[in-house]
């Protein structure tokens, strides 16, 4: 799967919400896997050459496992110094209940910025969810109130739930 993403001088308004798989599936809490370590490296590369306008934008960071952290950054320098430091968690994937917070963030960026500015979910996962019903449920959901959501498949994209969750955002992938 290929992104094209462009870039510009201009500052750009966008609220950005990054939902990082930082689950035992991704890699080893001892040891945190490479692909933990490529979601950081993404969230960091897409607000540096973004150029997002912080003045005018939100961004918020959900780390999940068995724990769901939200974690909010009000400017550039913020994210690349906090985000680089965040814990590879390990544990079960609750992907759904991620994905629940993540509604909550969108909603609510939305609602402060008078649905002036994009809201923009970013999903990056290897696809497996300890509940994947559930996940199917929520993602459906998202979908059918209309944000915007990029769903990224981080490693193994073979799985069939995988598949299941990311056809949910068929036509809402940009």
């Amino acid at each position: 799967m290929f992104f094209v993403f462009y870039f510009s001088d201009c500052p750009v308004a966008a609220n950005l919400v990054f939902v990082l798989d930082s689950s035992s599936s991704l890699g080893v809490v001892q040891n945190p896997d490479v692909n933990f370590l490529k979601e950081i490296a993404f969230v960091i590369d897409v607000i540096k050459l973004g150029n997002i306008d912080f003045r005018q934008s939100r961004v918020s960071v959900i780390t999940y496992s068995d724990v769901i952290k939200l974690h909010q950054y009000h400017s550039e320098n913020d994210l690349v110094s906090n985000i680089i430091h965040l814990p590879f968690l390990g544990g079960n994937t609750f992907t759904d209940i991620a994905l629940e917070l993540m509604l909550d963030e969108l909603n609510y960026f939305h609602s402060v910025s008078n649905g002036r500015v994009s809201t923009i979910g970013v999903v990056l996962t290897d696809g497996q969810s300890t509940r994947p019903a559930l996940t199917t449920s929520m993602a459906r959901r998202i979908h059918g109130v209309g944000h915007r959501i990029v769903a990224i498949g981080i490693d193994f994209f073979d799985n069939f739930e995988c598949i299941k969750f990311y056809r949910c955002f068929i036509g809402l992938l940009y």
